[in-house]
């Protein structure tokens, strides 16, 4: 007598990941680095890099459960990372097969013919300094950043060893766009709104005030810069005045 009943996802092409049955009956594995195993292999070849805070935010893990993985993959052979010529740029390799540890060279070369060359994942790591540096602007400024950016562009570029610059720039292009966006009511005073987004973009990229109260800016602009004035009737003011003289 048959003791399951299966309920099986509809096979839709790029939702699945085919792992091989010698992966998971891998009793060396520990269950958290055949989970990050799994989800190494589920991602690009060649467009998507190691990152400890994906990996970490997605498979809800702390660093030091990441890294005790890692270590894990590479006791097996799973992984390994070798430096390059490039200061802080380092080449991960990953294999299906368990065969990149140092005790098993002849079956990494056996198996090279089989693999696609492009299996190879790099990874870059910034300097130290640079990353304390956006490691404080990260918890100075999240407050300023959806989680979509935060999560998906910031931390993933610091993870991935992007230039520091570059990181500020992406930064600073997104509190302009979402300042801007957020004025709702720019049409009530068109051209104070271009001299306010003068303004914003000055503040943000020259002046790097990032926490300025640019909806109180937009105000002070809306309601003072280029309002029109209502009509004077100077020839009532004039009656008036010669009407009642002790006014």
């Amino acid at each position: 007598m048959q003791n399951k009943t299966v309920i099986r996802r509809k096979n839709e092409t790029g939702k699945f990941t085919t792992i091989h049955n010698n992966i998971l009956n891998d009793k060396r594995l520990t269950p958290i680095a055949l989970r990050l195993f799994i989800a190494i292999l589920s991602d690009s070849d060649t467009k998507f890099n190691l990152s400890q805070t994906v990996y970490c935010d997605r498979l809800g893990i702390t660093k030091k459960t990441f890294f005790s993985a890692i270590a894990n993959l590479e006791k097996c052979g799973y992984l390994r990372k070798s430096p390059t010529k490039v200061k802080n740029l380092f080449h991960y390799t990953i294999s299906e097969y368990g065969n990149l540890n140092n005790n098993n060279i002849a079956a990494e070369e056996e198996s090279s013919t089989e693999t696609d060359s492009n299996s190879n994942v790099e990874i870059k790591q910034m300097p130290s300094e640079y990353y304390d540096k956006l490691e404080k602007f990260l918890h100075k400024y999240i407050y300023l950043m959806c989680d979509n950016f935060c999560y998906n562009v910031f931390k993933v570029d610091v993870d991935n060893g992007e230039d520091y610059d570059i990181i500020i720039e992406k930064f600073e292009k997104y509190l302009y766009k979402k300042v801007i966006v957020d004025v709702t009511n720019s049409d009530e005073n068109p051209k104070a709104f271009e001299d306010f987004k003068v303004t914003v973009k000055n503040l943000i990229f020259n002046h790097k005030n990032y926490d300025a109260n640019f909806m109180n800016t937009w105000t002070v602009y809306r309601l003072t810069k280029y309002k029109k004035q209502p009509p004077r009737d100077h020839e009532t003011e004039m009656s008036d005045y010669y009407e009642n003289p002790k006014d």
